[in-house]
């Protein structure tokens, strides 16, 4: 076997795994809650994006998504939040620029 050939079949087996793992983790979150957590008051500039993305994953994703504003002290109150939660992988942060 080529080495070409054995790169591209390496490839396409290493794709086909991750796309299949990916669409059962997604499949595993229907019926579920996720909270996006999200450093700013509501209302504000990052609120107004976070509620339409959380509803594109909702769409994609058939979870529940819960926006939890968190704001203060420049993102850290909320950045401890989604540190000390339960590592689920159903807590998701709002990053911006300014917190980061």
């Amino acid at each position: 076997m080529e080495r070409r050939q054995f790169c591209k079949l390496a490839a396409a087996s290493a794709g086909a795994w991750f796309i299949r793992s990916r669409a059962a983790a997604a499949t595993s979150l229907i019926g579920q809650q996720v909270r996006l957590v999200v450093p700013f008051p509501a209302g504000g500039p990052t609120d107004i994006v976070a509620r339409p993305i959380g509803q594109l994953l909702a769409e994609a994703t058939g979870a529940t998504i819960i926006i939890d504003n968190r704001g203060g002290a420049g993102g850290t109150i909320a950045a401890d939040a989604v540190a000390k939660s339960v590592p689920d992988g159903r807590t998701l942060m709002m990053a911006t620029v300014g917190t980061h």
